[in-house]
């Protein structure tokens, strides 16, 4: 088993440094990773972050074609507690609570999280925050 990967990103967290007030009784690894993480990637509060996603997906057309799609997601946190990551987390998920509460505004019970009745209020949300995929077909 090839380790370099492994110790590269060991190297990125800058474990090698120590965690001297570490507390790991009763804390999962989950728990113990976020501690580090907070401890060493804590943001000032003029500081922003940046979450950039992109989706790219090969396809044919009718004629054999190849083309490739792609969808990109970029948002800029705004410094303090409305970082990126907050917002691409927190407000679907706010948002989904939202829809769930408007009277007929999606399904009731078990859904599966395609069912349009679901994401479509909330990217048209989402959208109003300038949360958005910029999608193109190349």
């Amino acid at each position: 088993m090839d380790l370099t990967h492994i110790e590269g990103h060991l190297r990125f967290l800058q474990l090698e440094l120590g965690c001297p007030n570490l507390v790991i009784a009763d804390k999962s690894s989950a728990q113990i990773l976020e501690q580090i993480l907070l401890d060493r990637w804590a943001l000032e509060a003029n500081h922003r972050d940046e979450v950039v996603m992109v989706h790219k997906l090969g396809l044919q057309d009718s004629s054999g074609a190849e083309k490739h799609w792609y969808s990109v997601l970029k948002v800029m946190g705004e410094g303090g507690d409305r970082t990126a990551m907050a917002k691409t987390v927190g407000l679907p998920l706010a948002m989904g609570v939202e829809t769930f509460l408007e009277e007929g505004s999606a399904s009731r019970g078990v859904c599966l999280p395609f069912d349009k009745s679901w994401y479509a209020p909330i990217l048209e949300k989402l959208e109003h925050q300038g949360i958005v995929f910029d999608e193109h077909l190349i």
